[in-house]
């Protein structure tokens, strides 16, 4: 979420997005991907194409539901990106959404944290 949120304005999200929180049961295959793995310039801006190559890979190869990488801006978070179209999928349960999950919620939360 922070790697999205940090490019939008707090004042005015887009209409369409939404926050969904969902269960992964721990049955759901998924890989890692470390920093030594990525390419020496991952962090940077623009970031290298040999990172949309990992996540197309990921997709592509299908060998898991959940491909777990490191996070840009929060160097000790991750990630997590989903296949939609891995048999996997299919276990991942959405949490039934409450008041505190929405998007101008999340977004005042993390105004008054920076």
């Amino acid at each position: 979420m922070l790697e999205y949120f940090v490019h939008i304005s707090g004042d005015d999200p887009p209409k369409d997005l939404v926050l969904v929180t969902v269960k992964i049961p721990d049955s759901v295959p998924r890989v890692s991907t470390s920093p030594k793995q990525l390419p020496k310039a991952w962090r940077q801006t623009p970031p290298p194409p040999e990172l949309a190559d990992i996540g197309d890979n990921f997709i592509r190869h299908g060998q898991a539901t959940i491909l777990v990488i490191p996070s840009v801006l929060a160097p000790t978070e991750f990630n997590w990106l989903i296949n939609p179209l891995h048999s996997g999928f299919s276990k991942i349960r959405r949490v039934q959404p409450s008041r505190s999950n929405t998007i101008k919620d999340s977004l005042r939360t993390r105004n008054k944290l920076v």
